[in-house]
This record gives C-alpha cells, structure tokens and sequence, in this order.
C-alpha cells in the first residue's frame, strides 16, 4: 500500500462527527480547501451516542435565558437546513405534585421571554398521548422540541462537502502495521472537531492506535 507522507491544505478538521462533518461541510461550501480526518467510523465517539433529542430551549429558560435562545436560534437553522433530518415530535414540560409551584406558574413567561412556544395541555389529554405520565401529574406544557438522526445529519453533510471538493481520510487497519509510520500535513488552521484548536501550522499525527483520540 501506498501511504501518503505529505498532505497540504488549508484546513485540517480534526474528528468526523456532527461538528467535524458540518464544519467540512460548511468551509466547502465557501469554497475553503480542508481534509477531514478520522481514526473511526464517522460518528464513532459523543455524536453517535446521544439520545437523538433536538431541545427547543426550553429546559434552560429560568436559569439562563441567553442558552435558551441560542438553543432555540440553533434549533430553527437545523429544521431550515437539515429538515430531512429531523422529526418535529415536539416534547412535553411535566410537573407533578410536590414541584416548585411558582416555576410552574412563571414557566411560560420565561418561555415567551426566550422567544419559545409552551402550551399548557389538559393534563387527561397529555396522559391519552403518553400514558407513561405520573398518575401525580398536575401541569403540562408542549414545548417545539424535535427528534434528530444524527447519523443521517454528518453523512450528509459530509457527502455534501465531499461533492463540493472536501477531502475526508479515514484510518485503514493497515495504516498500523508499521510503528515507524506517520503523515504530516501542511494546513493554514487545524481546529479539532473535539473543541480543541491546534495553533501549529504543520501538523504531524501517528498511524498508530492512539487510545481513543485523534493525533
């Protein structure tokens, strides 16, 4: 096999999650040369094991009323450009006996505050729909929060960005099989898909396994 032992471009993405894909997939789209490179299968860390919720805000509007509205901003662009991607379930805010009374009677104002919809629903009427719900129910609110598949999400955003130019490098099972190889590539910006962003103009990362992160 033929490994490579010098890559050039202008941004190197680190992890091939929903970040990692949507990132690619969003410099492509400007035209921006990047790699993306992952040591797994895409979605192979945090993005492909979460619980598929898409939060309307809601959950943060007593405490922190700017993460509601970025919550929800976030929300309507994922519904405006991924709507393929997602099911708009909408969710239930539950209280029952024994909560805050006075969180319960302020907690559509909050949400009108943050610009979130929340709709009180007859309690016998919710429980018709879920019949899970504590027979101790004593208010419920609908509120616009969403299903998402995130697999569905990063495969398409990353085909998207490889049809635009994107490059994506996977680490094959016989990049391993020497100890002595490695790539270097060349980049103007190396942002980890992670949270992490590498200042080093030059990067150089390991063919061998690394322990759960990318090098």
């Amino acid at each position: 096999m033929n490994i490579p032992s010098f890559i050039q471009t202008e941004v190197l993405i680190i992890g091939g999650g929903v970040t990692g894909t949507a990132l690619a997939r969003d410099l492509a789209l400007r035209g921006v040369d990047c790699i993306l490179v992952e040591k797994d299968d895409i979605n192979a860390g945090a993005s492909g094991r979460n619980h598929g919720l898409l939060h309307s805000g809601a959950r943060y509007v007593a405490g922190d009323c700017e993460a509601a509205m970025e919550c929800r901003s976030e929300g309507n662009i994922l519904k405006r450009v991924a709507a393929q991607t997602i099911q708009d379930t909408g969710g239930y805010f539950v209280a029952v006996q024994g909560d805050d009374e006075r969180y319960i009677a302020d907690f559509p104002s909050h949400c009108a505050r943050s610009g979130i919809t929340a709709n009180a629903v007859d309690v016998a009427t919710a429980r018709a729909l879920e019949p899970a719900l504590s027979e101790h129910t004593i208010a419920v609110f609908e509120v616009p929060d969403a299903a998402i598949d995130p697999f569905r999400l990063s495969l398409e955003s990353l085909a998207q960005a490889r049809n635009l130019g994107a490059r994506l490098m996977r680490r094959p099972a016989w990049w391993a099989s020497s100890a002595k190889d490695a790539v270097s590539a060349r980049c103007g910006s190396s942002p980890s898909a992670a949270g992490r962003k590498c200042g080093s103009k030059s990067r150089r990362w390991s063919t061998q396994p690394a322990h759960g992160h990318a090098r």
